[in-house]
C-alpha cells in the first residue's frame, strides 16, 4: 500500500469515526482543549481523563484532534532533529492499551 493510499484510508476511518460521536460530545471536547492555556502543548495522554469523563468514545479522538487543529485550536507541534530538519513530537502513549504506541502533540493555539 503506498502512502497516499493509507493516508486517504486514515482519514476515511476519521471521518467515520467522528460521526459517531453526539454534538454533546464534541462540545465537550473541545470545551476540554479550550481550556488548555494558548502555547502549551498537549496531547491525549494530557487530557484523557477528561476525555473518559465525558463519555468521548477512544476510537473517535483522533477524529477530534484533527478536527480540533482545523478549527484552528491545535496546531502540529514540531522540533529540530539534527540531519532529518524538523520534525512532529510524538511520546509514548500512557494509555491502558498502548502497546508502545506513541501519540501526537500538538500546542494550544489562539483560537479564531
Amino acid at each position: 500500500m503506498n502512502a497516499a493510499v493509507g493516508l486517504a484510508e486514515k482519514q476515511a476511518g476519521q471521518r467515520d469515526s467522528a460521526r459517531a460521536v453526539t454534538d454533546e460530545q464534541r462540545e465537550a471536547f473541545l470545551d476540554v482543549i479550550r481550556a488548555v492555556p494558548v502555547g502549551r502543548t498537549v496531547s491525549i495522554n494530557d487530557v484523557r481523563h477528561h476525555l473518559d469523563a465525558a463519555h468521548i468514545p477512544a476510537a473517535a479522538r483522533g477524529a477530534l484532534f484533527a478536527a480540533a487543529v482545523k478549527l484552528g485550536l491545535l496546531g502540529q507541534y514540531y522540533t529540530a532533529v539534527a540531519g532529518l530538519g524538523e520534525v512532529p513530537v510524538r511520546v509514548p502513549s500512557t494509555g491502558r492499551s498502548a502497546h508502545r504506541a506513541h501519540v501526537q502533540v500538538y500546542q494550544r493555539t489562539d483560537s479564531p
